[in-house]
This record gives structure tokens, sequence and C-alpha cells, in this order.
């Protein structure tokens, strides 16, 4: 056996004694090593792949696959026109504890971050945060009253053109110390596997777990059911995003923060030319997931005079970039009814 295949089975070795007893379709999508000249690797760097990694666990999203956003009136306007939902960067999310949680519950003392170092990462992870469409869900009060504005805002229900995709990640978040069962054993198996000396192991092992760690949440957000819409975008420290998928806007408290598109339905730039072939577009939706907006509901707490005016700018922008969303409204009974003008 060659050197570059020992090193490879070696990796797989890994794989399959520390990741596949607790997540059973994890594969590597890329991987390195590092070596002196004339000594055999003992170390490797890698990257999950992200297309089975939850399939057979509790991360598994089963469902119908029809989500919900809450949000303000100002916020859904810029939406519509810009065409686009904002992946928020995970320094820009409101729980600070955001991927540093299940880590910190999980390997304790082992684990130190610089705020430097910590920002950093943050700055290359991006989510959007949403849940399931349910009865329950639809009238929620918290959901409404943290997200949707105090219920002076709007839920957006969508559904996502292309649900599996090649570079996201999509699946339940877990919560509170609970539910680290499958991460502690990783971790033990890691450790066992690293001192006994059974073969090359990664350097960058927070890393290269980090996908399952963004999918944890203290207890106390239990109740945001949330389901998470996840994408990385590796740059250094020293550098700015490039890419045009990302860009830097306001945050709702005068931060500057890096964002990331996810464009709705007929608003990808890629399909402005005519001449894409419909073979093209399938496949740029197999690497850049496409939204639709199927209904939008207006708040229990704008008042009906309100409301008529709302409706009336929905429908115009809606005609303006061929949208084919259906307006609702909740109202003070806790009922989601169609929203219409009489005419006479």
């Amino acid at each position: 056996m060659n050197e570059i295949r020992q090193e490879e089975y070696e990796i797989q070795n890994f794989v399959n004694e520390v990741l596949i007893p607790s997540f059973p379709n994890w594969t590597l999508k890329s991987f390195g090593t590092f070596k002196k000249v004339n000594s055999k690797a003992n170390t490797f760097f890698g990257e999950a792949s992200k297309t089975q990694i939850f399939e057979g666990t509790p991360y598994q999203y089963i469902g119908n696959c029809q989500f919900l956003h809450f949000t303000s009136l100002i916020s859904l306007k810029a939406i519509l026109d810009c065409g686009w939902l904002r992946m928020s960067e995970f320094g820009n999310l409101s729980d600070n504890t955001e991927f540093v949680y299940a880590a910190s519950s999980v390997f304790g003392g082992e684990l130190e971050f610089s705020k430097v170092d910590l920002d950093s990462i943050k700055e290359t992870l991006f989510s959007l945060s949403a849940c399931e469409v349910s009865q329950e869900n639809n009238i929620d009060p918290y959901l409404w009253n943290v997200y949707g504005d105090q219920g002076k805002g709007v839920s957006i229900e969508y559904e996502f053109s292309n649900f599996k995709v090649y570079d996201y990640l999509f699946g339940n978040v877990r919560y509170g110390i609970e539910s680290l069962d499958l991460l502690k054993e990783v971790f033990h198996n890691f450790n066992i596997y690293k001192k006994s000396n059974r073969g090359i192991y990664p350097t960058n092992f927070l890393n290269l777990i980090s996908d399952i760690l963004v999918f944890h949440k203290a207890g106390q957000f239990k109740s945001e059911k949330e389901v998470r819409l996840f994408w990385r975008s590796e740059k250094s420290s020293w550098e700015k995003h490039e890419k045009f998928l990302i860009y830097k806007d306001f945050n709702t408290i005068q931060e500057v923060r890096y964002f990331a598109k996810l464009f709705l339905k007929g608003r990808n730039p890629f399909f402005a030319n005519g001449d894409v072939s419909d073979v093209m577009k399938n496949e740029i939706l197999g690497v850049i997931p496409q939204v639709e907006i199927k209904k939008i509901t207006l708040g229990s707490n704008i008042s009906i005079g309100k409301k008529l005016d709302i409706l009336d700018l929905l429908n115009e922008l809606k005609k303006k970039h061929n949208y084919e969303y259906s307006i609702f409204h909740l109202n003070a009974d806790s009922e989601i009814r169609p929203f219409f003008k009489l005419v006479k």
C-alpha cells in the first residue's frame, strides 16, 4: 500500500471509529495532511460533507417542508424589494452563546477561544432560522411577540425550490444539556483514539464537527422550535468575504455585519439571462437554494385600517415582481383568515 493510500485508509479509520458510531452517514468532503519531509503524517485537517450528515439522527428534519419566518413590516418590504432573504452570520444572532454552547458544554476546560478567534469563526458561519408551518406555530404568541414585532409584523410562509442542496445543511436545532449525548459520544471516542496512538487524527477537530455544534442552543430557547438552514463560507481572519452571495449591512442594533443572500423565486440573477437552459437552472438550484413565498400573514396587533393600506402595498409588490403569494391576517381571536378588500 503506497503512502497516500495508507493516509487515506487511516483517515477513514478515524471516521469509522470516532464519528460513524454517532453519525452513521458521516463522510469527509475534503481533507489534507501535515507532515515533515521523509516522515509519516500523523495529523490531518478535514471538512465534513453536508449531503447526508444528519440522516438517521435526531438532527434530521422530517416534516412537511413548509416553513415560517417571522419578521417586521419594514423587513418584509426590504425582502420583497431586493429579492432575497438574509442569512445572518453567527456574530449577528441574538443569542451570543451560539456555536460555543455545545462545544463548551461538551469539551469544558479543554476548549478555549480568544474573542478575536471566536469573532473570526462566526463571520464564516451563516444561518436562516425558521420553524415548521403548523396550526400551533402559526398563532404561537411567543413567536409573534419575539420575532413578529410584537404582533405588529408578519409571518412569511415559504418553501425551498430544491430541498436537498449540495453545500447547505438543514436540520432540527436541539436544546439543552440533554441533547448533547451524541456529541459527548464523539468526544469520548476522539479522546480514546488520540490517546491510544492508533493512527492519524485531525488537528482541526472542533472545526471538523462544527456543522453539528451550530445546531445546539441552551434549553431556555426551546420554545422557538427552530429548524435551521446553515451555510459556511471560509475566509481568513484578516480577509473580507468576496463571494457575490455575501454582503455587509446594518443589523437592528446599528452594527455592521455580514449577511448571505437566499434568493426568492424568480429573483436569482443567474436566471436574468433568458438564454439559461433548464439543465443549467437545475444545476444552479442544486448549489444555491431558492425560496418561494407562498403566504404572508399580517399580525393581530395591526389595526384593520392599517392592514388595508398594507394589503394595497403588498399587492403592488406582488404584481411588480411576479410573486405568487396569498395574503392572510391573524385576527383578535387567534384565527388566520384570508385578507382582501371588498369591491363595490
